[in-house]
């Protein structure tokens, strides 16, 4: 497996481009559902897309 240098990729990649493929690990709230909140995300972050999994729903 090839080694990944990521201080060669942070300083290649917009912070726009990194947030593009990366994670966000978030502690969502009761309240809005998980769709709701990855709204939220894409449009504060300004961002393509975005997907949860892992979720939890009480």
């Amino acid at each position: 497996m090839k080694n990944v240098n990521l201080k060669k990729i942070k300083k290649q990649k917009t912070i726009k481009e990194l947030l593009e493929f990366s994670i966000i690990n978030l502690d969502k709230p009761s309240g809005p559902t998980s769709f709701g909140v990855d709204e939220i995300i894409k449009k504060k972050l300004k961002l393509r897309k975005t997907s949860h999994f892992g979720t939890l729903e009480c």
